[in-house]
């Protein structure tokens, strides 16, 4: 076994970065061995998230781990009644570090799973704050367009106003220019 390697392993098309005693052959082949069995979920029921089918391959697994358990029970009692001990404790001791290892990449997944799903929270959160943001832009954007048409509106009405009293003063000025002309036209008569 090699000591403290890092290997970088796919399951369901994301990176992990795996730090163990365990060569890289090894490591890849468990994390394939992972990665089947969470696409055969995937493919077995394709509503399934990635949350289900992570859950999912965990209980295969662990299933998997029982069984090696079982199995190791059945070599303890098989080594107390078997001439070979020493080559049968190896193979328990094989059987251990895996299911070990199997359970460690059981309690990782978990670790993940539960860390994707809080970041999830979050970004729900995040989405919910910017929809509710989004009614508020929404809502004064309207606010500001009915502001904007009535005071369009208003502006039309005084240069209807502007215009009457334009008329009006105009008119005004012609009666004020015509008095004048009688008033000097009466006064040169006198």
């Amino acid at each position: 076994m090699e000591k403290n390697k890092k290997v970088t392993i796919t399951i369901q098309g994301d990176k992990y970065t795996i730090k163990g005693n365990y060569s890289e052959e090894y490591i890849n082949k468990i994390a394939k061995h992972v990665d089947n069995i969470m696409e055969q979920l995937s493919r077995s029921n394709p509503f399934m998230n990635k949350n289900m089918i992570a859950i999912l391959c965990s209980l295969n697994l662990a299933d998997q781990l029982y069984k090696v358990q079982e199995n190791i029970s059945q070599l303890e009692d098989k080594l107390l009644e078997n001439e070979e001990l020493s080559n049968l404790k190896k193979e328990l001791e094989i059987a251990k570090d895996t299911a070990k290892f199997h359970l460690e990449k059981l309690r990782e997944v978990q670790r993940k799973l539960t860390k994707e799903n809080l970041e999830l929270e979050k970004y729900k959160e995040m989405v919910k704050n910017y929809q509710n943001r989004i009614k508020e832009n929404k809502l004064e954007l309207d606010s500001a367009r009915q502001t904007i048409t009535e005071l369009q509106n208003q502006v039309f009405d005084n240069q209807i106003e502007i215009v009457k009293m334009k008329k009006e003063l105009d008119e005004y000025r012609q009666k004020e220019k015509f008095s004048k002309k009688n008033f000097s036209n009466q006064r040169g008569k006198k």
